[in-house]
């Protein structure tokens, strides 16, 4: 698709910026990272993704397998990532992300309501786990008492 083509060089060329300021920041090394060292791996990925989407071959067929329209899918996610931002402090880190989860997995991705329940749990579990506890990250509170690490 034309699309495809014009997102893919894009991509590439938004990268290729954000590459050349990354490295202007400086990148480090692999032990000693730079503030630019992470801007420039995910430059780097962009890059790859756009690469992809240029190279992909054109599908037969352009229309959604199972008949949801692909706009109606967007708007949902989109959506639910400004609810994100507008929850996130009221409700908790716990409480919005899993919201965030079982919505996107349930309306955007089709999963099943017991899949969407059970993954967004563990998800948004394990995410708070792994950044009070191990990276010490504050995250917010809100409603849910949180346990100290």
């Amino acid at each position: 698709m034309l699309v495809d083509r014009i997102l893919g060089g894009g991509a590439i060329l938004l990268a290729a910026i954000v590459g050349v300021v990354s490295w202007r920041y400086g990148v480090g090394s692999a032990r000693l990272p730079g503030p630019g060292f992470w801007p420039l791996a995910i430059a780097l990925s962009m890059a790859g993704l756009g690469a992809a989407l240029i190279a992909r071959p054109v599908p037969a067929h352009s229309a959604p397998a199972d008949g949801v329209s692909r706009w109606k899918r967007l708007v949902v996610a989109m959506g639910t990532l400004v609810f994100y931002v507008l929850a996130l402090e009221p409700l908790g880190y716990l409480a919005a992300t899993f919201v965030l989860l079982v919505v996107q997995l349930r309306w955007v991705e089709g999963r099943s309501w017991r899949g969407s329940f059970l993954t967004s749990a563990l998800a948004a579990t394990i995410s708070l786990i792994v950044f009070r506890a191990l990276l010490n990250v504050p995250l917010p509170q809100g409603m849910l008492p949180l346990p100290r690490w």
